[in-house]
């Protein structure tokens, strides 16, 4: 797969490389602008880097309690049993029937695999508002909570995806795309069998900041994702040609595809466009 710039990190190295950016140049200053701070979330590059690296107490209480809420709701994920004349425990009702099927049979076709690596959408179209970003955060660390309660060990990969843009025409509004391959910055934020940092996933998965600071800091320290354009180009799902086919990717984070109203139907549109 050919990229016009790929920036692949851990989170320390990540956090290392936001923490230079005020220190260096860059083809656009967009990350250390201190306006915009509703749409962003934080009211500059040193307050976002304070909750890279010492976390965000207030989102986390507010993520744990409605994955709590929502996992407490959901339709029980736990792997499918079903019937058989051996098993893993009786059915005492079937026995005392006098069902020779009486015992309770893990679905083996069902199972989950032991590791899962999975792409998370880091790139959002401008007009998604932060609280529809802290939805979709719920909404996707609920569903990897019952994963891993499911017994399936995740790898967590946050992944920024953008196509190329330009001006239509002089002066236009209007964007085309150039035709140059993409660009992309990932962030692995879990290892399989790595505890679930709830701090670091709750800002990486659920805060603006992550990706209209953070990211937007990285890619300013490179100057072929200039090729991008003023507006950090188009969102887009990760590229077909470049997947893993032993990953899964949940697609791009856009109205379109999801009602992001509530973390209860944010997370009914993730099991509609996801399959696990």
């Amino acid at each position: 797969m050919k990229w016009t710039a790929f920036k692949a990190y851990n989170w320390h190295e990540f956090c290392a490389v936001v923490g230079q950016r005020p220190n260096v140049s860059g083809w656009k200053s967009s990350s250390l602008s201190h306006g915009d701070s509703q749409w962003t979330g934080t009211a500059g590059p040193a307050a976002n880097l304070a909750l890279m690296t010492h976390g965000w107490p207030e989102g986390t209480r507010r993520i744990v309690a409605g994955v709590s809420a929502l996992t407490a709701a959901q339709d029980d994920l736990s792997p499918q049993w079903a019937m058989d004349v051996c098993g893993a425990f009786p059915d005492v009702g079937a026995y005392l029937a006098g069902d020779i099927e009486h015992m309770h049979s893990p679905d083996m076709e069902l199972a989950a695999p032991p590791v899962l690596r999975l792409f998370v959408p880091g790139a959002y179209p401008s007009e998604i508002d932060p609280w529809q970003v802290e939805n979709f955060g719920i909404a996707l660390l609920t569903l990897i909570d019952s994963l891993e309660r499911d017994g399936r060990q995740i790898e967590l990969v946050w992944q920024m995806s953008a196509a190329c843009t330009k001006p239509a025409r002089k002066n236009s509004k209007k964007r085309v795309f150039t035709g140059q391959p993409p660009c992309c910055v990932q962030v692995t934020l879990k290892h399989a069998g790595e505890h679930m940092d709830l701090d670091r996933l709750a800002y990486a998965i659920a805060h603006p900041s992550m990706l209209r600071r953070s990211s937007f800091a990285v890619m300013e320290q490179f100057f072929e994702f200039a090729a991008l354009g003023d507006n950090f180009g188009s969102p887009m799902d990760y590229p077909e040609e470049a997947k893993d086919p032993d990953s899964v990717y949940i697609p791009r984070l856009c109205p379109e595809m999801y009602r992001l109203t509530t973390p209860a139907t944010a997370l009914e549109s993730l099991r509609r466009l996801v399959e696990l």
